[in-house]
């Protein structure tokens, strides 16, 4: 069982990390507000396969708001607008936020304070290093990264090998905040370089993690064996480290029979997954 079902404060870092990547928090301008009261909502999106994992957040924030399904966008997502749950979703990133996403937070902070007449202080960045003994990474991966295996075959050898990556855009297209510090502090933790990518199809360009050396993945592993990830992907993963084990466990031949059997693996992750069925008990 994972860590962060039963540990509030694991499940808190992981949560953070989780709405710093893939969620949203929407503040009603006061034109809003002079034509008909609203609240702000607190939105996370997952893709569609996720969805047993957006019930699970919901019911770990009380229970609040509501699942929308995005049938073209092959997406699901979960709004919180009570004020219980906005609450309630405060105190699990309290002391946890690690990017621009802050600003959005204490713009929350600040309406409650405001229209509601509470007296809550703003977040300040978390001091808390990346790393082994925090849950935020998981949560920020959960939406923001990916297990890759490569493989590629001639007539002379067989080759393997395995990457990890997390993309994350430059700047906060909210608050134009860059993103490069948490970025970096990711990249220190698993022993690898922050690069640029720049598409120029879309025009397009964001920070890229990537690691590929076994050592640097044995870490990664390790991390993920201690904070496990909650949705699909934690089926990646395991399929993912399953390949990494065959692999460094071989004879140093890599023979048909084992590339064969990583191929299996590869065929079933990300993308060309059918099985879907995570455990969240």
């Amino acid at each position: 069982m994972s860590k962060l079902i039963n540990n509030n404060k694991y499940f808190g870092e992981y949560f953070t990390g989780l709405f710093e990547g893939d969620g949203y928090i929407w503040i009603p301008t006061e034109l809003n507000l002079s034509k008909k009261k609203h609240n702000p909502r607190f939105t996370i999106t997952f893709h569609k396969n996720n969805e047993k994992l957006a019930l699970f957040i919901k019911k770990k924030l009380g229970d609040y708001g509501f699942i929308r399904k995005k049938i073209r966008e092959n997406a699901v997502v979960l709004t919180i607008s009570e004020i219980k749950g906005l609450l309630i979703i405060l105190q699990f990133l309290h002391n946890n936020l690690k990017t621009p996403k802050i600003r959005q937070v204490n713009e929350l902070i600040y309406w409650l304070n405001l229209y509601k007449n509470y007296n809550l202080k703003l977040e300040k960045l978390s001091s808390k290093l990346i790393n082994n003994k925090t849950a935020w990474l998981c949560g920020f991966v959960e939406a923001d990264g990916c297990f890759f295996i490569r493989l590629s075959s001639n007539k002379k050898q067989r080759r393997i090998g395995f990457r990890f990556t997390i993309d994350q855009r430059l700047i906060d297209k909210k608050t134009g905040d860059d993103y490069f510090l948490v970025m970096e502090e990711i990249g220190i933790f698993l022993k690898t370089k922050v690069t640029i990518i720049n598409r120029k199809k879309n025009n397009y360009s964001y920070y890229s993690i990537n690691s590929y050396n076994l050592i640097n993945l044995k870490l990664i592993i390790n991390y993920f064996n201690k904070f496990l990830l909650l949705g699909t992907k934690s089926l990646d993963f395991m399929d993912w480290s399953k390949g990494y084990y065959i692999y460094i466990n071989r004879n140093k031949k890599i023979t048909e029979e084992l590339f064969i059997t990583i191929k299996d693996l590869k065929t079933q992750m990300n993308s060309q997954r059918k099985n879907f069925d995570y455990n969240l008990e």
